[in-house]
């Protein structure tokens, strides 16, 4: 079955402020990040905060200062960049923001435009298309941003004992909402580690492990690259009046027999 419906997922949007420039700055903006000086007292000199569609390479100070409270401040404003970054509205091309949109501008955030897992694992094992081919989205659901067919966080197909929770049936494979609907799951790689497990071009090419668990690949065989990232998302469907409230997509939502795959 396959339905089109619109989804939700909460963000904290109520400390993204969309509006602090102009809208002919906002690209200059996104490139040089506006500063937000923090009032009390601080460890150490620290950069302040920015909003930024730029991903931070690496925690100022490298974990090597002195004062541990200037290291878990550092830390912490990692974080919030990434966590900006990662939520900007997304550009035309897959991973990458748009510099001229404002942080609370509508459309898929950047993280929504990263391969979905189902993109990367094909059933019959195959090479999967190039990172920019677009998702595939059934005719039926023409017009939809997104695909999804998760209804549980824990694919049946990878190791139980490298799991935060079972596969074994132990503990309920679903989640409803109070309305009785169930929640629908996604599994979003970026660039660098799609690269790595996917394009035999890249330098960190490692080859797909069979998709049935077969072969899978071992613990102390995965090396990922710097930079790689993997995102879980939950979404609800929500009702009109709810939507006010969460980050929304319209999306296809795909209910067929098979492992995490349509």
């Amino acid at each position: 079955m396959q339905l089109r419906t619109w989804l939700g997922v909460i963000l904290l949007t109520g400390v993204l402020p969309g509006d602090v420039v102009p809208a002919a700055d906002r690209e200059e903006a996104c490139e040089r990040p506006i500063p937000i000086h923090l009032t009390g007292e601080s460890c150490g000199p620290l950069a302040p905060p920015a909003i930024s569609c730029r991903v931070p390479a690496e925690v100022e100070g490298g974990l090597a200062q002195p004062n541990h409270n200037t290291v878990q401040r550092a830390t912490d404003i990692f974080s919030w960049q990434t966590f900006l970054a990662l939520n900007w509205p997304a550009g035309k091309v897959r991973g990458e923001p748009d510099p001229s949109a404002p942080i609370n501008g509508p459309g898929p955030r950047v993280w929504e435009t990263w391969k979905e897992a189902f993109e990367i694992y094909l059933p019959d094992g195959s090479q999967p298309p190039p990172w920019d081919a677009r998702e595939p989205i059934p005719p039926a659901c023409a017009g939809a941003s997104k695909r999804l067919v998760r209804t549980a966080k824990v694919s049946d197909v990878v190791d139980l004992k490298a799991q935060a929770l079972p596969a074994d049936g132990t503990l309920p494979a679903t989640l409803k909402d109070q309305q009785g609907r169930l929640v629908r799951y996604e599994i979003r790689l970026n660039r660098p580690l799609f690269e790595y497990i996917a394009d035999p071009a890249s330098p960190h090419y490692s080859g797909l492990a069979l998709y049935n668990g077969i072969e899978q690949a071992k613990a102390d065989g995965v090396d990922f690259p710097v930079g790689s990232q993997l995102i879980k998302a939950a979404w609800r469907q929500v009702d009109e009046a709810e939507r006010p409230f969460f980050h929304v997509t319209e999306a296809c939502v795909c209910d067929e027999v098979g492992v995490d795959r349509p």
